[in-house]
């Protein structure tokens, strides 16, 4: 495959530099492992030189290649002979690297628990552009495939979401392009595992999507005039829910110019504040209204029929 000539006693096949090709590593007796790059054609290794994981020699017997941190980059374990194992969590082509992060994509975010990346990019042979996201404003980076969606482990969501392009190229003469880049972003707003999209009640307060005026905060669920603003605090809002929420409470829940505190009706718009009978409920929102003048009419038969003005 190569011209190399190595006392190789283990291979692995492993997409190193996250192009979509498969790279070969192999595990030398007393010399440096190696890894090729594939060079993305119908004899990938043809012409490949190899390069050095690291300057150490081990009487190496194995190895293995798996994604031992969790990074999504695959990293590499050596099985030696009468030495110690070894894990490299290096990135082994790490040999040119652009790095491009976005600001914080919020604010106003809810609690982002699904990422799809999908980017429009040029790559020549042995150069890579990997996508990382991150959802807790930068604590933990998480690697996105394009087009892939990445389902958030409940540690790494919340509303700061970012990315970051990693661009690699093993040639100075060779470099990745990025033309175009769109998230595609999924919410689970209340943290109960459920996207919003399959939640019947987004933000955990009881009340069903459908009859909350306020489905992601769980702050407030009623505007009875429509307006933006909620009538009240949900009684079970909790002091913090309270604190976080950008919800001002309304001042006139029925939108008719009289404020709740001195509106005879304050769910019902009577701008008039009409109370024919005095009892501090206004006609529009009174059960009965006592002023009423009633009397009978005879109806015949000797029925009566009563008539209230």
């Amino acid at each position: 495959m190569t011209t190399d000539a190595q006392a190789t006693w283990a291979v692995a096949l492993g997409d190193v530099d996250g192009d979509g090709d498969l790279d070969l590593l192999v595990g030398n007796i007393g010399q440096p492992n190696r890894w090729y790059l594939n060079n993305g054609t119908a004899d990938p290794f043809s012409g490949v030189s190899g390069t050095d994981v690291t300057a150490d020699a081990q009487d190496t017997r194995a190895i293995a290649l798996g994604d031992v941190d969790g990074d999504g980059r695959l990293d590499l374990v050596e099985g030696n002979s009468g030495q110690p194992n070894r894990l490299y969590l290096t990135h082994l082509h790490d040999t040119a690297r652009g790095v491009a992060t976005s600001t914080d994509l919020g604010p106003g975010l809810r609690r982002v628990a699904r990422v799809t990346v999908s980017a429009d990019a040029t790559l020549p042979p042995n150069t890579a552009v990997e996508w990382l996201v991150t959802a807790n404003g930068g604590d933990r980076w998480l690697l996105a495939r394009p087009d892939v969606a990445l389902d958030l482990p409940a540690s790494a969501q919340g509303t700061g979401l970012r990315w970051r392009a990693e661009l690699t190229s093993l040639s100075p003469a060779r470099t990745p392009r990025v033309e175009s880049l769109t998230l595609l972003v999924e919410f689970d707003t209340d943290g109960d595992g459920l996207l919003d999209s399959a939640d019947l009640d987004d933000d955990d307060d009881g009340v069903a999507d459908a009859d909350d005026a306020f489905p992601t905060d769980p702050a407030a669920s009623v505007d009875t005039d429509g307006d933006g603003q909620p009538d009240d605090y949900n009684a079970g809002a909790s002091p913090e829910q309270r604190a976080a929420s950008p919800l001002v409470i309304d001042l006139d829940d029925d939108g008719d110019g009289v404020a709740d505190t001195a509106d005879n009706c304050p769910l019902d718009r009577n701008a008039t504040q009409r109370d024919r009978d005095g009892d501090g409920i206004g006609d529009a929102c009174d059960p009965r209204d006592d002023s009423e003048t009633c009397f009978p009419i005879p109806a015949g038969n000797g029925w009566f029929a009563m008539v209230c003005l």
